[in-house]
C-alpha cells in the first residue's frame, strides 16, 4: 500500500513539474498578448497573461501587463455577436481586477521575483513601456486609469522613495470614485 502511494506521489510530482512552460513558449504567449493589445483586444491579452501567471505566478511584469489589459478593456463597451452587451464602459469588475493585479505587481517587485520578459519596464522611472515603446506613453488610457498606473510606476521606479507622489496619483483616482483604489492606498500609502 505504501509503495503504491509513493509511486502515485512520484508520478504526480513529475507530472506537475512537466507542466511548466519553456522560455520559447513564454515568449510566444507574451508576443501574442502584446499583439492583442496593439490590435485592440485587451480582453484576449488578459487571458494569455492569465495563462502565464497560472504557470508561474512570480512574474511581477506579467501582473502589470494583465492589469493594463483589464484597465484598457474597462474603457471599451464590448458586445457579443448578437449585440448583447458583455460589459460596458468603465466596468468596475475589470477595474477591480486591474487594481488587484497592480497590488500583486508591487508586492512581487519588492520580493525579487523572476523577471520575464527581460528588459521590459526596465526604465519605469519615465513611465515608458519597453521594449521599443510597444505600449507607448500610456496616453491610450483615460486620465483616471493613467493615474492608477502612473502611481504604480512611480512607486516601483523610485524604489518607494516617491511614495507621496504615487499616493497623490492614487488619491486622484479616489476623488473620481474608482472602485477598490483604496486597496493600493491602504497598503502603500499608510
Amino acid at each position: 500500500m505504501r509503495l503504491t502511494i509513493i509511486v502515485i506521489l512520484i508520478l504526480f510530482y513529475s507530472f506537475s513539474k512537466g507542466q511548466t512552460l519553456t522560455i520559447d513558449s513564454l515568449n510566444n504567449l507574451y508576443n501574442g498578448a502584446m499583439a492583442d493589445i496593439r490590435d485592440g483586444s485587451p480582453d484576449h491579452a488578459a487571458i494569455v497573461f492569465s495563462k502565464i501567471i497560472s504557470d508561474d505566478s512570480t512574474y511581477f511584469k506579467i501582473y502589470f501587463l494583465r492589469a493594463l489589459s483589464y484597465l484598457m478593456d474597462s474603457e471599451l463597451s464590448i458586445s457579443d455577436t448578437n449585440g448583447l452587451l458583455i460589459h460596458g464602459f468603465n466596468d468596475t469588475s475589470l477595474i477591480k481586477k486591474g487594481i488587484y493585479d497592480l497590488d500583486k505587481c508591487i508586492q512581487l517587485y519588492f520580493l525579487n521575483p523572476k523577471v520575464f520578459p527581460d528588459g521590459f519596464l526596465d526604465n519605469v522611472k519615465d513611465a515608458k513601456m519597453e521594449p521599443s515603446g510597444r505600449l507607448g506613453d500610456l496616453s491610450y488610457l483615460n486620465d483616471v486609469n493613467r493615474s492608477i498606473v502612473n502611481g504604480v510606476l512611480t512607486y516601483i521606479g523610485s524604489n518607494k522613495k516617491n511614495k507621496s507622489i504615487a499616493c497623490d496619483y492614487w488619491e486622484k483616482a479616489q476623488v473620481e470614485k474608482v472602485y477598490k483604489i483604496e486597496v493600493l492606498i491602504n497598503e502603500f500609502c499608510k
